[in-house]
């Protein structure tokens, strides 16, 4: 009795086993293709070329930290990206600096400060102040100069005013612009603004030394007591 009703049982398993559904191989999505230098240009523009780039792009740690996801894929072509960064900065562009920056690249030096020289955008956020001379000299106005600052420090080594170093005639030239009559946010405020970050000295207010006191004059015995004048044009001095 207890062999027949394993075998019952047997069968019984092998007729639920040929009626069970076939069991199907586990899909797997394919891997993405390892990201081009096209597509690492365009998720880097995405990030660095706003306003936003000035806190998501500017230190190492920053731009690491935002391209976490693309960091390897940005080592492995690190060449093929500074030399499309190049050929955009000197065509005017201000974001692949940060890019520059990030790879150490210092053959960008010149390129940077031709590049803040010529830079005349002015950002004009809206806040409640900003069309006071205060607002309008705030480092938030300027982010694409601000970049190209940020590459240079890194790059250069030192502070801006250090690194840049205006030659006589570009400090001339930033102090005539910057005098010169001009809407709020036009270029007469971007040299200004230039001014307070690479030669502050140009901006602080002259001062006229006082004229030295005059010479005693001799006067000889016989003549005391008479007034004795002395004329220069355009003006008159006397003295007792």
């Amino acid at each position: 009795m207890p062999n027949r009703c394993l075998r019952a049982l047997g069968t019984v398993c092998l007729v639920l086993a040929a009626c069970a559904p076939a069991a199907h191989p586990t899909q797997t999505t394919p891997p993405a293709p390892p990201l081009g230098v096209e597509g690492l240009l365009s998720i880097y523009a995405a990030n660095c070329a706003g306003p936003e780039g000035a806190t998501a792009c500017d230190t190492s740690a920053h731009f690491e930290e935002t391209f976490r996801a693309e960091l390897p894929a940005l080592r492995a072509r690190r060449d093929e990206l500074v030399s499309a960064w190049m050929r955009l900065l000197e065509g005017g562009a201000h974001a692949p600096a940060y890019g520059l920056a990030w790879a150490g690249e210092r053959r960008a030096l010149p390129a940077l400060r031709r590049g803040l020289l010529a830079d005349r955008s002015f950002y004009g956020w809206e806040s409640s102040d900003a069309a006071t001379p205060e607002a309008r000299m705030r480092d938030e106005q300027y982010p694409s100069q601000t970049a190209r600052i940020v590459a240079l420090e890194k790059l250069g080594g030192g502070p801006v005013r250090e690194v840049v170093a205006l030659t006589p005639a570009e400090r001339a030239s930033l102090v005539r612009e910057a005098f010169e009559p001009g809407a709020p946010g036009g270029p007469s405020d971007v040299a200004r603004w230039l001014l307070l970050r690479l030669a502050p000295d140009a901006l602080a207010p002259r001062t006229i030394a006082p004229a030295p006191p005059p010479e005693p004059v001799a006067v000889a015995p016989e003549l005391s007591g008479f007034l004795v004048t002395a004329h220069a044009f355009p003006q008159h001095d006397s003295a007792t």
